[in-house]
């Protein structure tokens, strides 16, 4: 295994995924727009050109109940093609130079004593996905697909957090 030995860095993306109750199929992507996809940007997940690990990462959604578990898709660039909200996750052998990795996310649950706002959640702290982003970036990109066949709540808002160890 890798030591990487320098900054940690936590990062934090949101979004708020179209106005429908569509059900999703397995693969389908989860996104903030059902024509066309904007990419989750993790800002300062990296130092400028350089390298690290994603050594975990916490999915978070506003609904209560939410059981449904993730893939999370990550990239160096945001121009590698993307299919839009609830429509099949497309990886294309093009995009791979710009692959970092995916992982999944386990089922989502709702705390027992939510007594404030609403919450499903999942983590997943048992990475170490390496990761080297181009000379001038800092961010890394990322892409939802859902690994189960949910309902979702028109309006339904995401955040993703990153967590990587940088090199110095």
């Amino acid at each position: 295994m890798r030591v990487v030995s320098g900054t940690k860095s936590k990062t934090t993306a949101t979004f708020t995924r179209p106005a429908n109750t569509t059900a999703y199929t397995v693969g389908d992507v989860v996104s903030n727009s059902a024509s066309a996809t904007t990419m989750m940007e993790f800002t300062n997940a990296v130092r400028k050109g350089g390298s690290g690990l994603v050594v975990g990462a916490t999915i978070a959604t506003d609904e209560p109940g939410v059981t449904a578990r993730y893939r999370l898709h990550l990239y160096t660039e945001n121009t590698v093609t993307l299919a839009a909200d609830n429509a099949p996750f497309i990886d294309l052998y093009a995009d791979q130079g710009e692959k970092v990795g995916s992982f999944d996310f386990v089922a989502m649950t709702t705390p027992a004593n939510n007594t404030g706002d609403a919450v499903s959640r999942s983590q997943n702290f048992s990475l170490s996905i390496p990761v080297r982003t181009p000379r001038e970036s800092t961010s890394l990109f990322g892409v939802l697909e859902v690994l189960d066949g949910p309902t979702p709540v028109s309006g339904q808002a995401f955040q993703v957090t990153l967590y990587t160890e940088m090199d110095w």
